[in-house]
Order: structure tokens, then sequence, then C-alpha cells
């Protein structure tokens, strides 16, 4: 594996990893927050426990999308942008790959994936950006800093953090499949993190924990 290969690999690992952290972290505080009235009941001394992991998987989950999205700016990243920069000096190995991925848009491939890959990104800029410009504000101003009289920033909702993740994603399988030949890690089926919890949260009483938002 030459040395770019190598790098784009490498880059491409970490960014598989925080998004699998992200995804644990979304389905953690989801349960949470679907069970809490549940938990209080059935042990009302760990509540002030499930409070802080509650808080600290809104913050992972919110700190690790803003790592994702981050453009490079003097610093080498394994987020998107740097992922997109990196690969560009990778001969393509799986053309099915890179065709899977443009489908998913509706994109018709052109034969030239680095103007097709970013006719996506121009695709999704706008939503992308709304959803990451409030994350990146909430992060800026009460967790990775506490700014004093910030302006009230709302995070998006599950939902909209889920999209982004799944966003996210597919670009991770794309790489992976595109350049690498490497299946990709299936990050968002993937509950192991959510059925340890919950087997966690029956051991203490909640017998019946929802998992899903009602209809």
């Amino acid at each position: 594996m030459n040395d770019s290969k190598t790098r784009l690999d490498n880059a491409n690992i970490m960014l598989g990893k925080e998004l699998f952290a992200i995804k644990a972290a979304l389905d953690i505080e989801k349960v949470i927050g679907l069970n809490v009235d549940a938990i209080q009941g059935a042990f009302p001394s760990v509540e002030g426990f499930f409070w802080l992991t509650q808080r600290q998987s809104q913050i992972a989950a919110t700190v690790g999308l803003a790592k994702v999205f981050e453009r490079e700016n003097g610093f080498d990243l394994c987020s998107i942008p740097g992922i997109y920069r990196l690969a560009k000096a990778v001969p393509i190995e799986q053309q099915l790959s890179v065709d899977g991925y443009l489908e998913h848009y509706g994109i018709t491939p052109s034969g030239n994936w680095e103007m097709d890959v970013w006719r996506v990104r121009c695709q999704k800029r706008s939503w992308v950006r709304h959803r990451i410009k409030n994350i990146i504000s909430v992060r800026n101003t009460a967790m990775a800093h506490m700014q004093q009289e910030a302006p009230e920033a709302i995070l998006p909702s599950d939902n909209d953090f889920r999209e982004l993740l799944e966003y996210a994603f597919r670009f991770h399988e794309f790489v992976n499949g595109a350049f690498l030949h490497v299946t990709a890690h299936p990050i968002l089926e993937d509950t192991k993190i959510q059925t340890s919890f919950v087997k966690l949260l029956k051991q203490i009483g909640v017998t019946n924990p929802e998992l899903e938002y009602p209809d």
C-alpha cells in the first residue's frame, strides 16, 4: 500500500470509529430520554448517574458530528473534507462503489468521480450547513467552552442527528469500497451498545424499556 493510500486508509478508519461512537451516543441518549420516568421509578437512587450519562452522550454526539464535518484550516483532519482531499491522490479500485454512492443521491456517473462526488456535496450543502451551524454553535458556546450570556442555540432533532450520521457514513462507506476495496462496518445497523445498555436497564428494574419514539 503506497503512502497516499495508507494515509487515506488510516484517516477513514478514524472517521469510522468516530461515526460508531456517535451512533452509540445517540442510541444511549435516546433510550434514556424515552425511559426517564421508568428509570426514576425503578431505581431513583441512580437518577443522577443516568442524567450525567445522557448529558455526556449528547456532548459526544454533538462534538463528534462537528468534527466529522469540520473543514481543514491549517490541519490535516480525518473529517469528510480531509478524506475527500486525500482520496484525490488515490486511484479508484472499485467503480461499483462509486456508482452505488452516486445512485443513492440521484447522480448519474460522468466518469469523473471527483466532480460527481462534489455534485453530491453541493446537493446536500444547504441541508448540512443549516444543521451543522447549530451544532457548532452549541459546541462552541456550551460544550467545548462556557460562553457567558451566550445566545440561545437549539440542537437539531434526534432525526436530524441521525440523518447527518447517515450522510457521513455513506461517504465513509464509499471511500472504503471505491479506494480501499474494503467493506465498511454496518455502523447504522449496529445496536451492540444499545443492547448492552438495555440489559443494564432491565437489571435495575426497567422491565420493558421503550426503544423508539411513538408515531
